[in-house]
């Protein structure tokens, strides 16, 4: 798409400037009988709070029901492409969180697949933020919250987790 000149830019600002310096919008009806592009019905339309670059008001080209089902497909389609997104984006940092761990269980060695190796905090209570809530941190950030890790595989956290349950029961016994 083709840029326009800083002289047209300025010559349309100065002629929306002037439209609304001008134009009273209490002069014109805020809804308007218009057909919707959309249902093909006649609906009343909402002014769209913008003008024409000669100073008309613009009205909705849909109406309102028309309008939302535009806008849930908008959402529904942007939904697929984000969450694409999201997984390739989790992915990613997901490995290089393992690459600066070690790579494989720090327990067993087991390294054959990503999903199979999770994040296991020595010091519960020292815990800022699941790695998961922290996309978007500085790598400093999630740095420091990766030193509080140990990199072990599904398996292994488990069993230190079954652990540490055992241990709790114990001492609430005594």
């Amino acid at each position: 798409m083709a840029k326009n000149s800083p002289a047209t830019l300025k010559a349309r600002n100065e002629k929306r400037a002037y439209w609304k310096r001008t134009i009273d919008p209490s002069s014109f009806p805020h809804t308007i009988v218009k057909r919707c592009i959309s249902c093909n019905e006649l609906e009343k339309c909402k002014w769209a709070a913008t003008f024409t670059q000669t100073g008309q008001p613009e009205y909705r080209s849909r109406c309102v029901e028309c309008q939302k089902k535009r806008y849930k497909e908008i959402a529904v389609k942007k939904r697929d492409r984000i969450s694409k997104n999201a997984k390739r984006r989790r992915q990613e940092l997901k490995i290089k969180y393992i690459e600066y761990l070690g790579g494989k269980c720090r327990r067993c060695g087991y390294d054959r697949s990503l999903r199979a190796l999770t994040f296991h905090h020595r010091i519960r209570h020292d815990k800022e933020r699941d790695l998961s809530q922290m996309l978007d941190w500085s790598w400093e950030r999630v740095k420091a919250e990766l030193d509080k890790c140990e990199l072990v595989c599904f398996n292994c956290h488990m069993e230190m987790e079954d652990e540490f349950e055992r241990r709790k029961n114990e001492s609430h016994k005594k």
